[in-house]
């Protein structure tokens, strides 16, 4: 059974989640673990290719026969964060990806 969606850009949230949250899926695995049809996944993973969210890295090694499935991965540094903190006399900073591994923590500045 394949669930139907009244706003499209939830699914675009859901896979990008689903790639974010394991360390690479294919496709496939993507439209089973959301009740998705296959191509409905493919054309959302194609546009989030092409705004460079998601990439591919490789190929999943088969047993069997057929094309093997192409693996995707999160583009964590698709943009960065900027988080603040402050305190009576003190503002830190750092700037993370989306993921939340730091990539600045230089930031301080003491009032």
């Amino acid at each position: 059974m394949v669930r139907s969606l009244r706003n499209p850009q939830n699914l675009y949230y859901e896979i990008s989640r689903e790639v974010r949250d394991q360390d690479s899926l294919s496709r496939a695995t993507i439209a089973s673990n959301l009740n998705q049809s296959p191509s409905t996944v493919g054309r959302v993973v194609d546009r989030l290719i092409s705004e460079k969210v998601v990439f591919e890295t490789g190929e999943k090694k088969r047993d069997s026969v057929g094309r093997p499935s192409k693996l995707l991965k999160f583009n964590s540094r698709f943009y960065s964060v900027l988080t603040v903190g402050l305190r009576s006399t003190e503002v830190y900073a750092a700037i993370t990806d989306l993921v939340g591994n730091i990539l600045t923590i230089d930031l301080e500045i003491k009032i």
